[in-house]
């Protein structure tokens, strides 16, 4: 369509001339330079703050995995402090029964 139309352009441009154009065929089709400057910046950006985004990540992810880790050890504590407790218990009616 683009090769349709410069050709007519073109055409029309240089027809004064005695001359006409036959084909048109465009090579390379590129953006101006500011705007591959801009998309540039704009990619940057975004990966910037995909990098937070998975660092902030990781760093949820290790601090639920300590408090996980911290409450595990606290009820491993709490269990050892009970069966401790009941084994006294039960030497401490071992002995009242053996007294009586």
């Amino acid at each position: 369509m683009i090769n349709a139309q410069l050709g007519k352009v073109l055409d029309e441009a240089i027809d004064r001339w005695g001359t006409r154009v036959v084909c048109v065929e465009i090579q390379c089709i590129g953006p101006p330079k500011g705007i591959v400057e801009a998309m540039s910046k704009m990619k940057a950006e975004r990966m910037k703050r995909a990098a937070i985004l998975e660092a902030e990540g990781y760093k949820q992810s290790e601090i639920k995995k300590v408090g996980g880790d911290k409450q595990a050890a606290i009820l491993e504590a709490e269990g050892k402090v009970e069966a401790i407790k009941k084994v006294a218990d039960a030497d401490k009616y071992k002995k009242v029964a053996l007294v009586e």
